[in-house]
């Protein structure tokens, strides 16, 4: 057993080198000579640097961290900080081994320190941002339940105003000489014009609707038809004097009220550049012995059009009531007191009654003109009245087949007017 001339590390029997410094076991002969101690000292000496025996980390190492580090500094949040802190920790493990090129460690690790100081303020910043938008978010949210509880609340209200409008009526009634007019809510500003006409305008006072009547004027029960015809003339005629309008007239019409003949002129006039138009009727109650006028007089053109519909509908659903001066409560309680047991109305059931004994009247002038055909002269003014009623009532029949009835109505007014149509039959085919 020998050991190195340089370490002092055991070798074995016979070996020429070491095996841990690579020191040459071979001895130099001192040579007496000056000449060879001479040559000796010129030669070179090789320092060679001792080993502990321990393995040393590649220099790629160091290089790997460094492109790492670089690399790193394009990632953000808490992938960046992963990176830096494993970037940090290899380069102290690479210091401490005393890997080869341990510069580029060391500026590895120079980069990683900074890369942690600015991820974790990063991290930091996200993190409070993150915060921030889930207290906006909260306060949205709490905002939007707070709305929806208002909406809700604005909903009760609004139910709450709707169903106290359902119970309250879209018109009021008034009443003239025996006859029941709704009048819509929006004119609700009421006057009285010239002659003692009452006058319900809108709110822009450019549309009114008109009312007036006459009770006690002397008119006979058992007026002809002829007569009637002359004194709705008469009155209309007087209307247009007393209107005191260059009026013009565009229309003319009859239908029946609730069974009372309704005779309407609509005249337009222009009055200080401005276009109006003004439509009245005339009904005469011979029930309650007296003259009604009900209009609209508009002074708008264009309003004219606008509530054309709402006249109608008016004078449509206009109502005849027992007798003068009964309020709207009397009437309402006696017409349910007085409604059939069956459920027809008593206003249509009075209308059809009329209207059945006037078909009953057509088929006797019927039957009297086949019993005798030659004798069409004499019939011929009875054959103009009874063909002008039958219009009216048509009219109002189509009135009523477009307006809701009951189930009890329909079945009635299909009744009548079935037994009606058979009569007719009967005389032509008999």
């Amino acid at each position: 057993m020998s050991y190195c001339i340089n370490c002092g590390k055991e070798l074995p029997d016979g070996a020429r080198f070491c095996t841990f410094c690579g020191a040459s076991q071979t001895t130099v002969p001192i040579q007496d000579s000056a000449s060879e101690q001479q040559t000796v000292a010129e030669k070179p000496v090789v320092l060679v640097t001792p080993d502990d025996g321990k393995k040393r980390p590649h220099c790629l190492w160091g290089i790997g961290l460094f492109v790492a580090s670089i690399v790193s500094l394009f990632l953000n949040g808490w992938v960046a900080l992963v990176a830096f802190g494993a970037i940090f920790v290899l380069s102290i493990f690479i210091l401490v081994k005393k890997g080869r090129l341990f510069g580029f460690a060391i500026t590895a690790l120079a980069i990683s320190c900074i890369g942690i100081s600015w991820s974790i303020f990063e991290v930091a910043r996200d993190m409070k941002a993150k915060n921030q938008i889930e207290v906006v978010e909260e306060a949205e949210a709490e905002k939007k339940d707070e709305n929806v509880d208002e909406s809700r609340g604005d909903e009760k209200v609004e139910r709450k105003e709707s169903e106290k409008k359902e119970e309250e009526p879209a018109y009021k009634e008034v009443e003239y000489a025996g006859i029941f007019f709704q009048v819509p809510k929006e004119f609700s500003s009421t006057r009285i014009l010239d002659g003692g006409f009452d006058c319900y305008s809108d709110k822009s006072d450019n549309t009114g609707l008109i009312f007036g009547s006459i009770t006690d004027v002397g008119l006979p029960k058992n007026i002809s038809d002829q007569d009637l015809q002359e004194l709705y003339d008469k009155v209309l005629d007087q209307k247009k004097e007393d209107s005191q309008l260059d009026l013009e007239l565009k229309n003319e019409k009859e239908y029946y009220i609730d069974g009372i003949l309704c005779k309407e002129r609509d005249y337009t006039f222009s009055k200080d550049g401005t276009a109006g138009e003004f439509r009245f009727a005339a009904i005469i109650n011979t029930d309650v012995d007296g003259v009604i006028i009900a209009g609209l007089l508009c002074l708008d053109e264009d309003e004219a059009d606008q509530y054309a519909d709402v006249y109608d509908t008016m004078m449509k659903t206009a109502k005849r009531t027992s007798g003068t001066g009964t309020d709207t409560t009397t009437r309402n309680s006696d017409s349910s007191d007085s409604a059939n047991s069956n459920g027809v109305d008593p206003d249509l059931k009075a209308y059809l009654d009329s209207y059945e004994a006037f078909m009953d009247e057509y088929v006797d002038f019927m039957k009297n003109y086949l019993d005798d055909p030659t004798n069409v002269a004499a019939m011929l003014d009875e054959y103009s009245d009874i063909m002008k009623r039958l219009e009216a009532f048509e009219k109002q029949n189509e009135v009523y087949e477009s307006s809701d009835m009951s189930a009890a109505d329909m079945e009635y007014f299909i009744d009548v007017t079935t037994r009606c149509t058979k009569k007719m039959l009967e005389v032509y085919t008999n």
